[in-house]
């Protein structure tokens, strides 16, 4: 009850910032009616805990006990003068059942240790099953490894990501997860990804094309109608920049809908420009835009790798690339425009993504 007020005014201030916003706004609601109250920090006859030295008729309340992980798994051995350096954290993420711990009692036992309270508290919400909560009851619960087993671990992230908006409850179900599969990882980045390996096999003797690297940037996207999109450079500068502004407001859905925009517009461009047939017709031209699309998705596995880890490796494989040289690069570095060297050898692999029957 001690750090009611300054806490009230930290939350406020966002400085302790909780997202989403109704988060936020549940709490200082929190506050206002039902205030702070102080709480003991052990408990008695409860024979799970851990046993206070002093008194081992009591243990000690789990969750004071929990919080103290979060800075001495960091190498914090009590000692106020050597905080770790990783403290205190820009962000921490949680589900919205444990929300009000983590925004009383743990930033309050932290004014008292006289150590700086998070940056942010980021909340997310629950999977439900066609609008209906998991149970075991009702015979509808979908497990990650249930997940995992159907379609693998990157395709499981990439679905769950793309099911809702990040920190809301998400709506899924087997029929809605297999459409989302198909759509948008086998028929998308899969499909494209395997398209254009293959014209460079059949076409360009499996090699990354001998071309002008900086002319490539300038090769202007087509859509439907044959109208400009933009060209390759300034459409994945701009992804990236977009791309870093979404995950840093930890909007996880949006940052990977930039990405799975990108590909369709690729895609689109393809199909615009008949590449298939151009390729037999005006070869050289034709290189310039394998190199450019070739070029696009050793930058698109780079954003993809915080949710399709090892298909991103595959790609920078399938590209003649070595995924632990790639990581070595800061990302910044890493978007710049014409990495991909000319002359490297490609293949096309197996299918990122195999369709679902």
């Amino acid at each position: 009850s001690k750090y009611q007020d300054q806490l009230y005014e930290l939350i406020k201030t966002d400085e302790i910032k909780i997202r989403p916003i109704e988060r936020k706004n549940e709490m200082l609601s929190f506050y206002e009616k039902n205030g702070l109250k102080d709480i003991s920090f052990s408990r008695k006859n409860v024979k799970w805990g851990i046993p206070l030295p002093w008194d081992e008729k009591h243990t000690a309340y789990v969750w004071s006990d929990a919080f103290l992980n979060y800075l001495t798994v960091l190498g914090w051995k009590g000692d106020f003068n050597e905080i770790p350096e990783m403290w205190p954290a820009n962000l921490q993420l949680m589900s919205k059942d444990i929300l009000r711990v983590h925004a009383t009692i743990w930033p309050a036992m932290l004014l008292s240790l006289g150590i700086k309270p998070p940056e942010r508290l980021f909340i997310h919400g629950f999977f439900m099953i066609d609008g209906q909560k998991m149970s075991k009851s009702l015979g509808n619960v979908i497990t990650p490894l249930d997940l995992k087993k159907k379609y693998g671990s990157d395709a499981t992230r990439a679905l769950l990501i793309n099911s809702s908006p990040f920190g809301y409850d998400g709506d899924i179900s087997w029929e809605k997860l297999d459409d989302r599969y198909n759509a948008r990882l086998a028929n998308g980045l899969g499909n494209l990804v395997s398209r254009v390996l293959s014209l460079t096999e059949k076409y360009l003797d499996s090699k990354v094309p001998d071309v002008n690297i900086d002319d490539c940037a300038g090769i202007e996207l087509l859509n439907e109608q044959d109208m400009s999109q933009g060209n390759f450079g300034e459409n994945l500068w701009n992804l990236y920049q977009n791309y870093r502004a979404k995950m840093y407001e930890v909007k996880l859905d949006e940052s990977w809908e930039l990405i799975v925009n990108m590909v369709s517009l690729l895609d689109k461009h393809i199909s615009a420009l008949k590449l298939w047939e151009f390729i037999k017709t005006d070869k050289e031209s034709a290189s310039r835009h394998i190199y450019a699309l070739l070029e696009s998705f050793r930058q698109i596995a780079w954003l993809s790798w915080p949710v399709i880890p090892e298909t991103a490796e595959i790609i920078w494989k399938n590209l003649g690339l070595d995924p632990v040289k790639v990581m070595n690069k800061e990302i910044d570095q890493a978007m710049k425009w014409g990495l991909l060297k000319p002359g490297l050898k490609v293949k096309r692999g197996e299918s990122l993504f195999p369709r679902l029957k």
